[in-house]
């Protein structure tokens, strides 16, 4: 839950949380509302408190109604904990904009679920400590998978009590990050990248981080990210089955016949039958040459649907039973509706006509 009660005067902590998830700097907002920087400074500081038309100025150009700026303090989230996907030129303000907009999830939209619902009970053991290979077959059997294909990586996920949230960022520096707040782990997914079969490898790429580097306070090794790739790539592709099934050649061709059944890119198949001896390095860089020659590196044929959350359809479409609307529900919570949309995407699918008109 929030960390303090509301605020009877504009909190600074949500002047400077808004402004973030936008992507505006403070001399860009400063700028934009006819404000010195240091003014706004001051504002997002505690400093000073703004005058009723310098917040309607923060209301109109950050897109949030007054009552948000009033509600209590966010969960401070260390951007080192913080797990990225994809980390190759992450400037700051991608990364601040990224975690800003994700407290909605973490703060306002989750504490409004758990409070009519109750959800799927915490299973993730802590694996810190265990090699990646080790830690997937381990938690496979753990959580009695077996070694067949798994069917839908986030509904599985959520079975076990992780929370799926989307961002909708238009980076090719984010593809995923997670999180603990309060002993839940949340992970986000980059709804921008349409792969589904990306989006898998993502999911269970945060999962890795999730069971093996809880406890770590700095998550932005090269090292860490290594280790997350060969939890996801074990944990989708098990060895036992997966040996018997791959081809033992180097022709992309026989690896994309795999793939609807694997869910799992080309690219990630191919790397797995190296990684388990299957090609050798001269055969490996080979395909992978063919597959950067295909341009199949940013996208790939029989590119799958990207996976949603079972448990956000759900939720909503008892909501809708109640008469409670993702409308209702975001206002609520003083969340534009198109920023609802993005955290929940489900919510599309709960709202009539009348309500995509005020978008």
């Amino acid at each position: 839950m929030p960390l303090s009660s509301s605020f009877d005067a504009p909190n600074p902590q949500r002047i400077r949380t808004a402004r973030e998830s936008r992507g505006l700097s403070k001399t860009e907002l400063a700028s934009r509302i006819g404000l010195t920087v240091q003014a706004l400074t001051n504002f997002e500081l505690g400093h000073d408190r703004p005058k009723d038309e310098n917040l309607a100025k923060f209301a109109r150009e950050l897109g949030f109604n007054r009552d948000y700026f009033y509600g209590s303090d966010f969960h401070e989230i260390n951007p080192e904990v913080v797990t990225f996907r994809s980390r190759r030129s992450l400037i700051a303000r991608v990364r601040r904009m990224a975690i800003a907009r994700s407290k909605h999830a973490t703060d306002l939209i989750s504490p409004a679920f758990r409070e009519r619902f109750r959800l799927p009970h915490l299973d993730l053991p802590d694996m810190a400590g265990e090699k990646p290979e080790e830690a997937a077959q381990l938690l496979r059997s753990v959580w009695n998978l077996g070694e067949a294909p798994i069917d839908n990586v986030v509904h599985m996920l959520e079975s076990k009590g992780i929370e799926f949230y989307w961002l909708k960022i238009d980076s090719t520096c984010v593809d995923a990050l997670s999180y603990w707040v309060d002993q839940r782990p949340f992970v986000f997914l980059n709804s921008y990248k349409e792969a589904g079969e990306r989006g898998r490898f993502d999911a269970a790429h945060e999962l890795g981080h999730l069971v093996l580097h809880r406890h770590s306070q700095d998550v932005q090794s090269k090292e860490i990210e290594i280790e997350a790739d060969k939890f996801a790539s074990a944990f989708l592709l098990p060895a036992g089955q997966f040996l018997k099934e791959a081809p033992r050649s180097y022709l992309v061709s026989d690896y994309l016949r795999l793939k609807p059944r694997w869910k799992v890119s080309v690219q990630a198949m191919i790397r797995r039958s190296y990684d388990l001896g299957l090609l050798n390095r001269y055969s490996y860089e080979n395909a992978c040459r063919v597959v950067s020659a295909r341009g199949w590196r940013t996208k790939e044929p029989d590119q799958l649907q990207r996976e949603q959350s079972a448990l956000h359809f759900a939720m909503l479409e008892r909501l809708a039973e109640k008469r409670t609307s993702p409308e209702a529900l975001a206002q609520e919570l003083h969340l534009r509706l198109t920023d609802f949309f993005e955290l929940v995407p489900a919510a599309v699918h709960f709202i009539g006509s009348s309500g995509l008109s005020n978008l």
